[in-house]
């Protein structure tokens, strides 16, 4: 009786794994590349006004291009609203912002410098508070808008059920090749999930929400960037994602300063899970089964690997089976392994996709043990390479 319960809910098990990582993914990259929401967007009759909200701590390295690059849009100056807030800097971040300001005094650049260091969400929610544009876009100092990124955000807005929209994201030319297979991965399951229900979270690096539609975060948010627009969907506005806005990292995250940062994703996705599956509503199913399929299951993966390994392993002395599929398993983890210890096994492409595969759920596992334990939030951490601060997801 005992060996057939588990070899049922081991099998269970792996057959979600397959789904997760296989039959959903592709069943949603199928309906991106089908989606036109990405190229035809509504005719503007008048371009709204726009408040552009960028949170930085220390961040002297990139300010500068930053402000440059958010001026240098093709998106009339008497129009922005260019809202800084420096969060208790230690570097000359607010200095050089407020120079760079000054080469554009067309534009309406505000430096709001406060003194003590509370965090992303404080920042939000404390900037969010002075906007005057009709559309807020939220983007990362590290992350560099094309020319016409402010003007084809705002496109969509000539939608008026549109009430968030996400921009795409490409990483610094020298990031790692496992890094760069996740983010293409991430951009087709975006452009499907956006049209099977809705925008599944945004990449922080750029996402423009109807001003009207924010509500202030609470304080201990992990993701705004998922939890923003996810909240906004379940007010019963359209959320769209357009990859074809393709926002550019400046610089490349260490694999150390990688891993924190998927530790805080999966810390934010289980939080996202807690707070949100409860308000998942039945006009839109399509928006409940993206969540479910994707950021729900994300959370859960690590640990229904974990125990098809185990389960596999238990049941293979009376099933061959699951002798298989206990090997098959064994030698895929055995490989990510070999790959962190052996470098030169990561210049395989398959191999480098495997590790950090394994290794992105191991940081989820931490990550939702952390949500477990209640740790509390508070200030920014650079950790090198887009989103730096704790409080943001990717």
């Amino acid at each position: 009786m005992f060996d057939t319960i588990l070899e049922n809910a081991t099998a269970a098990s792996m057959a979600a794994v397959v789904y997760h990582h296989a039959v959903y993914p592709k069943l949603a990259a199928r309906l991106g590349r089908r989606s036109e929401d990405a190229t035809q967007r509504p005719l503007l009759r008048r371009l709204p006004a726009l408040s552009i909200m960028m949170p930085a701590y220390n961040e002297a390295g990139c300010i500068a291009a930053k402000i440059h690059n958010i001026a240098g849009q093709d998106y009339p100056a008497g129009q922005l609203q260019i809202l800084i807030g420096c969060d208790g800097c230690s570097d000359a971040t607010a200095d050089l912002a407020r120079r760079a300001a000054a080469c554009h005094p067309g534009h309406d650049i505000q430096v709001i410098e406060f003194p003590e260091n509370r965090g992303k969400i404080a920042m939000l929610n404390d900037l969010m508070a002075r906007a005057t544009g009709a559309v807020t876009v939220l983007t990362d100092v590290s992350a560099l808008l094309p020319v016409n990124g402010l003007s084809r955000l705002a496109a969509h807005f000539g939608d008026e059920r549109v009430g968030a929209v996400g921009a795409g994201y490409r990483p610094a030319l020298e990031t790692n090749p496992g890094e760069k297979a996740y983010w293409d991965y991430q951009r087709r399951i975006k452009a499907g999930e956006s049209v099977l229900g809705g925008l599944i979270g945004a990449h922080g690096a750029c996402y423009a929400i109807q001003t009207g539609a924010w509500r202030p975060l609470k304080a201990d948010t992990v993701n705004d960037d998922f939890i923003v627009p996810m909240e906004i969907a379940l007010q019963g506005w359209r959320t769209v994602y357009d990859p074809s806005i393709a926002c550019i990292e400046l610089d490349a995250a260490t694999d150390q300063a990688d891993f924190r940062r998927r530790i805080r994703i999966g810390e934010g996705n289980a939080q996202q899970l807690w707070r949100l599956l409860p308000k998942l509503r039945l006009d839109r199913p399509g928006l409940a089964f993206a969540f479910l399929s994707g950021k729900g299951l994300r959370v859960a993966m690590p640990f229904l690997m974990a125990f098809s390994l185990a389960g596999a392993a238990m049941a293979a002395a009376g099933s061959d089976l699951m002798l298989m599929a206990a090997s098959m398993q064994g030698a895929a983890y055995g490989v990510a392994a070999a790959a962190w210890m052996v470098p030169e096994l990561r210049r395989i492409g398959t191999v480098e996709a495997l590790r950090y595969l394994v290794a992105g759920h191991i940081a989820s596992a931490i990550g939702a043990m952390r949500f477990a334990f209640a740790r509390r939030r508070g200030a920014w951490g650079r950790v090198g390479g887009g989103n730096r601060n704790p409080g943001a997801a990717a």
